[in-house]
């Protein structure tokens, strides 16, 4: 499947970049200093690269990353984002990361394809009033404690293999929801309105399938 093998040579291609320079250095690559913001001001700059990609290209997911033991995701916030950008003529998804530097002005990845020969449906950004901030909170509210990762979800797929399947616990009215990823739960609210959707753990999602 061409989505699996995507993923697996984008893995590969890391785990080989990490072992590089921890064996030229003697130590693993360091973060430069980050500045933590909210989905929504990542999301202001971020969306130019719409313009680098394809003519049809919108945003099918935005997502805030932990990476730093000694930065790590603040009620919301962090300083590390990607965005996957979706065309229906090419079937494809391109990310685009952005790492928001501390005193300097942050910085775009080169679009990067990720997802091929896929189908998706896509809802429309407009419509999210959630920001990650609080949609953490909600998450709190629920149980949830320190945020390992946090994902704005705004397309779905048919297509069983594809990693945009909706899961039958989201009701057809929720378009865009948040992921909230804290200890072993994965927390679910809806991103237009606020609703609390459910915490599920891996496994349990996996059961679903």
């Amino acid at each position: 499947m061409k989505i699996v093998k995507t993923k697996i040579k984008h893995a590969i291609t890391l785990l080989i970049a990490v072992l590089s320079i921890t064996m030229l250095t003697g130590c693993p690559p360091t973060m430069p200093p980050v500045d933590k913001i909210a989905a929504k001001e990542a999301w202001e700059i971020m969306k130019s690269a719409q313009e680098t990609i394809s003519e049809d290209a919108v945003p099918v997911y935005i997502q805030g990353i932990n990476v730093k033991p000694e930065s790590p995701i603040t009620e919301g916030k962090t300083g590390v984002w990607v965005v996957g950008f979706y065309s229906e003529s090419e079937n494809t998804v391109w990310e685009v990361q952005l790492n928001n530097n501390k005193n300097s002005e942050p910085t775009l990845s080169s679009a990067e394809e990720y997802y091929t020969d896929i189908s998706l449906t896509v809802y429309d950004l407009a419509d999210w009033n959630i920001d990650s901030t609080e949609a953490c909170e909600i998450a709190v509210q629920n149980g949830a404690g320190n945020t390992q990762g946090m994902s704005l979800q705004i397309a779905r797929s048919d297509n069983e293999d594809a990693a945009f399947i909706v899961h039958g616990f989201i009701p057809n009215s929720t378009k865009l929801f948040w992921v909230i990823k804290s200890d072993s739960y994965r927390y679910y609210i809806d991103a237009c309105t606020g609703e609390y959707l459910g915490k599920y753990t891996s496994e349990q999602l996996r059961n679903m399938e």
